[in-house]
């Protein structure tokens, strides 16, 4: 649409027509925003499958349409029946549907993920709740999507601050919104991203309110060609995370010589595990324990450590693994 990348065959053309215009347009990207967000759930315009004969020649290939769909077989009961078609997928221009999949949607996990951040507040019924979005990490972002699970909070205005959103951009379900965003150059934004404004129809915490999801839009964001998960954390006026899904922070100070904190962040008051290994793998210390909903953090110190130079710690808790890497220089 914008003329930065060519779709470079007729298929991908096709596959990019998704109101059957015989045209790529803005209206192309619309419709199938508004079936990623749920608002609709078929094309109402076009059919999920297009096939094209495989024999067919496109007699211009920047101008597929017009190819056939069918094969006449006048004799089926006579002769040898020969028929080969290419099935391609509406909205599938780089070629990732697996069509002999039985399970829908492809589900994408990624250790690496955006994260957003909310200030945690109470929220009394009938009241009017500003729920501002920044990010730690929105760096050379070129789109995101996501559901955002609410319970007693229904959105009632949408304002837009380090990027650029519409009421396109979102998508209303009961308990739920859905919303996609993405731009044609990578962005990397400081500070508020955008702000959502609720009327709760309970009273309770934000925290225990709001919940990022992948029930109707899946969970995903976009770095180059990395496909990142999406976490969202609530912090207190001191941005000390309270709440939020798994993550291992990177240790801080890095490298380090006398001692070091790893912090992480648990959904729930749990048991948790950190290891810390050298190159090889061997175990070298680990710390057992229970830990609190939110932030946590350990002290490690250069005396406890036989080994120096490039080390690893791993944090462990329930069915959520990660690794990142640490310097100790003595």
């Amino acid at each position: 649409i914008l003329g930065i990348e060519k779709l470079d065959s007729p298929f991908k053309i096709i596959a990019a027509d998704i109101n059957s215009s015989e045209s790529i347009t803005a209206l192309d990207l619309v419709e199938l925003r508004r079936l990623i967000l749920g608002v609709f759930d078929e094309f109402p315009n076009n059919s999920s499958w297009r096939f094209v004969d495989r024999s067919y020649v496109f007699p211009d290939l920047d101008n597929p349409w017009g190819f056939p769909e069918s094969i006449v077989i006048p004799n089926m009961g006579q002769e040898k029946i020969v028929a080969d078609f290419y099935g391609l997928k509406i909205g599938d221009v780089n070629a990732s549907v697996r069509s002999h999949s039985l399970f829908g949607a492809e589900i994408r996990n990624s250790s690496a993920k955006l994260i957003l951040q909310t200030q945690d507040q109470k929220v009394m019924a009938g009241s009017e709740v500003k729920v501002n979005f920044s990010s730690t990490n929105f760096d050379a972002i070129s789109g995101y999507q996501f559901t955002l699970g609410l319970n007693g909070l229904e959105l009632s205005d949408i304002s837009s601050d380090g990027i650029q959103l519409s009421n396109d951009n979102f998508g209303i379900h009961k308990g739920a919104i859905t919303t996609s965003w993405n731009t044609s150059q990578a962005a990397s934004i400081e500070g508020n991203l955008f702000t959502l404004t609720f009327v709760a129809t309970q009273s309770g915490k934000l925290s225990e309110m709001m919940k990022v999801q992948s029930t109707i839009t899946h969970a995903e964001a976009y770095l180059n060609d990395e496909v990142l998960g999406v976490n969202l954390e609530f912090v207190d006026d001191q941005s000390q995370i309270i709440a939020g899904d798994y993550r291992l922070l990177q240790n801080s100070p890095n490298p380090f010589n006398e001692e070091t904190i790893i912090g992480f962040v648990l959904p729930e008051a749990n048991t948790a595990t950190i290891k810390v290994m050298d190159v090889a793998g061997r175990l070298i210390k680990q710390i057992d324990g229970d830990f609190n909903k939110g932030f946590n953090q350990i002290r490690i110190a250069q005396k406890d450590l036989a080994v120096d130079g490039v080390l690893y710690y791993q944090l462990s808790s329930g069915d959520f693994t990660a690794t990142k890497k640490m310097i100790l220089i003595k």
